[in-house]
Parts: C-alpha cells; structure tokens; sequence
C-alpha cells in the first residue's frame, strides 16, 4: 500500500478567513443539527454565499464534513502547548475536557461516528483522513 501524500495548499488571506468562517459556521450547525438535519444551503446562508460557493471551497458535503472534524480537532488542542496531544496524565484531562465538550455538540461526534463507519469501504473519502484516528 502506497504512502499518503499530504500536500501543503496555500491560500491567499481572504481564501483562508472564508473557509475559516465557513468550517465554524458548519461545525456550530452540525453540531445542533446533525449532518442529515444541516443542508449546504443552510450553511451558505449563515455566511452570505451559495450554495454553489460553498461547494467551490470544499467539493462536496462530505467534503465539507470531513474539513469539518480537521477544524474540530485542531480547535480542541489550539489551546496546548505545542498544538498536539500531551502526553502522560496530561493525555487523560485532554480527553476527559474532550468528553465534556462533545456532550455539547453530539452532531459533531456523530459525524465522526458516521464517517469513521464509512471509511472502512474501499474508496470512501475518508478511509485514509487522519482525522478519523483523533479524538473522539
């Protein structure tokens, strides 16, 4: 099986504040709503485009979704000392204040639950998304 390449892509500032303004419209909304309860055009709406600029900046709603847990998890260790998991006992208070937090966003956690089920089929967006293997 081939390595992953990972590609680093730079945006110009506007490029990178709107996709930011759109993934934390789309994490608020999927986190209240669910994923099945969210549509493109909601989010679209909450952040002054289209349905059609939306899918220009992510592809797809799986697209958007699976951007969406990147977003998740990079806010979740944005606050720790290197912006990663700790280690030793710092670990288990990183995951019990994860716990906490998921409790008020269950459409987030079932969007991982979603599409970490998914990935295990052979051409799935997300098998091979790293975000899948992080916190739950």
């Amino acid at each position: 099986m081939k390595a992953r390449e990972q590609r680093v892509v730079q945006h110009r500032p506007e490029t990178f504040a709107k996709r930011q303004e759109i993934l934390k419209v789309a994490a608020l909304m999927f986190g209240e709503k669910g994923t099945s309860n969210t549509t493109l055009q909601d989010i679209a709406g909450q952040v002054g485009m289209t349905h059609a600029g939306v899918l220009h900046y992510f592809g797809s709603k799986k697209g958007l979704l699976l951007e969406v847990l990147k977003y998740r998890d990079s806010q979740d260790v944005a606050g720790l000392e290197g912006k990663h998991m700790p280690g030793g006992l710092d670990t288990f208070r990183h995951l019990v204040k994860t716990a906490f937090e998921n409790m008020k966003r269950p459409g987030i956690v079932q969007t991982y639950l979603i599409l970490s089920s998914e990935s295990v089929t052979e051409g799935n967006l997300g098998r091979n998304t790293s975000s899948l293997d992080i916190n739950l």
